[in-house]
């Protein structure tokens, strides 16, 4: 079985402010690759880290789940909630489950909070074996606005680009 390894990183810009213990916190609310690996802030350098090494799947666009539920077996009308929002009755009700990924517009309603001024970048990128390479990078400024962007190319996967940004007045997609 092959696997795609790779590296996440933490940028900010020069006159980035922000509030390291409480991003570090909402980061960790997210996985951003499948070895389980977690941010740490280091305070006496002001910076963001990864605690893997061993990174495996890397990426921005990352995935939250959600459930699909039987409300009422006459009727059979369903209905969705996170995980997180689940009851024991809905886990009784439970049909499935799908993943969908977290949009742009979501991603910056999470960390903008804590961002003070300048801006944070989550970059990574991953291979998997000769079949394709990959970059990824997320930024988000403490001015509201965000990109994020994709990279790919190999013999096994459609080779693309693709770019998306918001800002506090506009949404778009390149």
């Amino acid at each position: 079985m092959a696997d795609a390894y790779g590296t996440l990183t933490f940028a900010k810009s020069t006159d980035c402010v922000f509030d390291g213990p409480s991003l570090v916190n909402a980061l960790n609310a997210i996985n951003w690759d499948n070895s389980g690996g977690k941010c740490i802030y280091y305070e006496d350098e002001d910076l963001i880290g990864y605690s893997d090494s061993g990174v495996q799947y890397p990426t921005v666009f990352v995935q939250q789940d959600f459930v699909i539920f039987c409300t009422n077996q006459e009727t059979g009308e369903s209905y969705e909630k996170t995980l997180g929002e689940m009851t024991e009755e809905d886990w009784d009700s439970w049909e499935s489950e799908k993943t969908i990924e977290f949009a742009l517009e979501d991603l910056r309603s999470q960390f903008t909070p804590y961002l003070k001024k300048g801006w944070i970048e989550i970059a990574c990128c991953a291979n998997e074996k000769c079949r394709y390479v990959m970059f990824e990078s997320l930024r988000i400024h403490a001015s509201g606005d965000a990109e994020r962007m994709r990279a790919i190319s190999g013999p096994c996967v459609d080779s693309s680009t693709f770019r998306e940004s918001v800002s506090t007045s506009t949404s778009q997609a390149a």
